[in-house]
């Protein structure tokens, strides 16, 4: 990996005020001259089955323009902020680095597509700032480009190491098969788990599983609804963990639809897999888990907060399980936005009942769940302890929250930045 030129830090870091204000707009023209230039790209990106391609995302992501999704756009964006404001601090990127590689590594995206990407993103960047796009910005933002691309596909490597080390082999798509279905109760929408069981086939030694990591699931299209086509034949989505796996490497999902959950037509085609129906199922991966020495736990002894929208509850479900073992007081926070939702008695959300019950069997574990509107209202619902004393750990979804949530605790309750947890890439 080569050394970022000092007159490209200067120019690119400049470059983050205007980013601030075209950043999704940016977004959006790359993701239109990506699949314009090379639709075979994406297979590995947000596109619904009525899309022209097959296409990936997390699980309950919303389709967008060219059926990509907004929350992709989002996410994305806040990216490319991030790194234009925090490219003077390369040092600091580690964590970031370590999730974008874990989900390019978990989807089996080729390192072809780095300079694919790359000429499509500078491309993008000249339309969307026109004039303002000078020379000297485009060649900075290629060389800023270049060098994260390098950074990215090295950090790749070494996670593709180190599964391939713990997992016996286990490093891409495995042939899994549905070998149970339960229902969960919402109060609005509706919602499932998955058992997701390896074939003879698999080459499965052990999951290796950490509370808060992910599996990514790929299919074809046609068991989803949708047709073959020449530039995508499968979808694939990440999906959270959300019980340990059991013995024999089972491993469980959970997907929701419903009020305040974009809506994704592969989720609820995922919903409707019956028992027996044949999925590949990636690695589990993740940074964000309660371990982490750089995102994770530091206070084991403090109370812990976790905040989550209805459709990050699977994100957050073993971390709070985790907590709970630990013998932590939890509270968790749910950000909803439907009245129906915001009404319902704890047992009643999503995983609500399941982790009461965790809770009671924890030894000396406590849990409380209380359901907010806005972030703003996180630090009143917790009360005077917890914003005194706790760990805050947010769900990264809508990608949006973390940053709320960060803004309303530290800056209008004075919790220390480093008591506020997450696996984003969160802009100033």
């Amino acid at each position: 990996m080569g050394v970022i030129s000092p007159d490209t830090v200067r120019i690119v870091k400049s470059t983050a005020p205007v980013l601030k204000e075209h950043s999704v707009s940016i977004v959006e023209r790359f993701y239109s001259i990506l699949f314009e230039r090379h639709p075979e790209a994406a297979a590995y990106f947000n596109i619904v089955p009525s899309s022209p391609a097959g296409g990936n995302s997390d699980c309950n992501s919303s389709g967008g323009s060219r059926g990509q999704s907004r929350e992709q756009i989002q996410r994305l964006s806040m990216a490319v902020l991030f790194y234009a404001q925090k490219i003077d601090a390369l040092d600091t990127l580690g964590p970031v680095l370590d999730r974008i590689a874990s989900k390019h590594v978990s989807r089996a995206t080729p390192a072809a597509f780095y300079p694919i990407i790359g000429s499509c993103l500078i491309a993008a960047i000249g339309d969307v700032l026109g004039a303002a796009a000078t020379p000297e910005i485009v060649a900075a933002w290629t060389e800023a480009y270049g060098f994260l691309a390098d950074a990215l596909k090295a950090t790749e490597a070494k996670v593709a190491a180190g599964l391939a080390e713990k997992t016996g082999g286990w490093t891409t798509y495995a042939p899994f098969v549905v070998a149970a279905v339960a229902k969960e109760a919402v109060p609005a929408g509706q919602a499932a788990s998955l058992t997701l069981r390896p074939t003879a086939e698999a080459p499965v030694v052990s999951p290796t599983w950490k509370a808060g990591q992910y599996v990514g699931l790929c299919l074809p299209l046609t068991a989803v609804g949708g047709g073959q086509t020449e530039t995508g034949a499968s979808v694939r989505r990440t999906c959270f963990i959300t019980s340990a796996p059991a013995a024999g490497a089972d491993i469980r999902v959970t997907l929701v639809t419903g009020p305040g959950v974009p809506v994704d037509p592969v989720v609820e085609s995922l919903m409707r897999l019956p028992v027996g129906a044949a999925v590949e199922v990636s690695p589990p991966l993740g940074s964000f888990t309660y371990d982490h020495p750089v995102l994770g736990s530091r206070r084991p002894s403090s109370p812990a907060v976790f905040v989550t929208s209805e459709a990050g509850v699977p994100e957050v479900a073993t971390l709070v399980r985790e907590a709970l073992a630990a013998g932590r007081p939890v509270t968790l926070v749910r950000h909803v936005t439907s009245d129906v939702v915001a009404a319902a008695p704890a047992a009643e959300q999503l995983l609500g009942a399941e982790l009461v019950a965790a809770a009671a069997a924890a030894d000396g574990g406590h849990l409380s769940q209380v359901v907010v509107r806005a972030p703003a209202d996180v630090a009143a619902a917790v009360g005077a302890r917890a914003v005194a004393d706790a760990e805050f750990f947010v769900a990264s979804t809508p990608p949006t929250l973390a940053g709320e949530v960060r803004d309303a605790l530290v800056g209008g309750s004075g919790v220390p930045l480093d008591r506020v947890l997450h696996a984003g890439y969160v802009p100033a």
